[in-house]
């Protein structure tokens, strides 16, 4: 009986849910569970899902679904997305991540339980580490050192040594922890600046207190401003009219 059970359940993951295929269809990417590509780099790590993970893959899909949905197709297709694949246990240098990108390929893995964090965080990620291929398309780096967005910065501040070496719960926190940075996160480098000004922009909660900061902290106002110009240069959809219908504002 309990062997016939995992059949089943592992039957179930196996199969492409409503949900993903209508996500494939819409921005023609691939989405692949419950086995995943290689990575390229071999300091990434994680595990594919099994019959155990069938609950956990459909709560996600409706994350999933639910956030990529917010996107105009032009900006994935210029993001160059081409898939998506959902793991467990994703790791970096050992470090678990809820997500990184695979930019060799333009692909976007997740991990479905999201190193365990609150529903919000698997939210934000996902936009963050879209975020990453983004300016990868953009500027050729994800990495890129934009002079424009650093000279928005006091003139004494120097980012940290990387998102990598920012782990700590508390830093993804959105509580301003210094003039122009909506997190401490933001402040370990360029790259994850940029990426969480991008990522609060989508979910009503977080784009309502970054909106609020932003009335005291005149860089905050700065960044937002900065980045929504730079995603309508982008994709002319995405202008005020499309923020207020994807976070009522």
């Amino acid at each position: 009986m309990v062997a016939m059970l995992c059949f089943a359940a592992m039957a179930h993951l196996d199969e492409s849910s409503p949900i993903l295929r209508a996500l494939k269809h819409r921005y023609a990417i691939a989405i692949d569970y419950p086995s995943a590509p290689n990575f390229s780099f071999g300091s990434v790590t994680f595990e594919n899902l099994s019959a155990e993970d069938a609950k956990a893959m459909r709560s996600y899909s409706f994350v999933l679904a639910s956030e990529i949905n917010k996107y105009p197709p032009q900006f994935v297709r210029k993001a160059n997305l081409r898939k998506i694949a959902l793991v467990k246990k994703l790791s970096v240098e050992g470090v678990p991540v809820a997500a990184s990108p695979e930019y060799k390929a333009n692909i976007l893995f997740l991990d479905i339980y999201g190193t365990g964090t609150t529903e919000a965080y698997k939210r934000r990620v996902i936009h963050h580490e879209l975020y990453h291929l983004v300016e990868e398309e953009l500027n050729g780096s994800a990495f890129y050192k934009d002079p424009k967005w650093s000279a928005l910065n006091e003139p004494d501040f120097v980012y940290g040594t990387g998102g990598i070496t920012s782990r700590s719960s508390e830093d993804t926190i959105l509580n301003n922890p210094r003039r122009g940075f909506i997190d401490k996160y933001a402040m370990s480098g360029i790259e994850e600046d940029k990426a969480e000004c991008f990522s609060v922009l989508f979910i009503a909660e977080p784009s309502r207190k970054c909106a609020e900061m932003a009335e005291k902290d005149d860089i905050v106002a700065a960044k937002i401003g900065a980045m929504k110009s730079a995603v309508r240069g982008w994709c002319p959809a995405m202008d005020e009219n499309y923020w207020r219908d994807v976070v009522g504002r």
